[in-house]
């Protein structure tokens, strides 16, 4: 069962460049601690700058993409394949 795609378009000069990215519900592994619920995905990151304080602590994903010189965006889109329903307690990025 996929839990997401992410698919990025870039059009330059009648080239397209599309890149899918697509998360399965088993790379989700959920985990409580100090009584938060913990998100992980695996291969995935978290953001933990100061800027970001306060905010739910969840998985990220960083990509980066070689574009040919004068490409543009065109669209990103998100698919969510099936609504994913829960009652959770994320635990806040804390403050240095």
């Amino acid at each position: 069962m996929l839990l997401g795609i992410l698919v990025f378009c870039f059009a330059s000069q009648a080239q397209q460049v599309t890149h899918q990215v697509t998360f399965n519900v088993n790379d989700v592994e959920m985990t409580e601690v100090n009584g938060y619920d913990m998100v992980n995905l695996i291969n995935a990151g978290f953001i933990d700058n100061e800027e970001n304080a306060g905010k739910p602590q969840l998985p990220v994903i960083s990509i980066n993409l070689l574009l040919p010189e004068g490409a543009e965006t065109t669209a990103v889109t998100i698919v969510m394949p099936s609504e994913v329903e829960a009652s959770l307690k994320i635990s806040p990025l804390r403050s240095e």
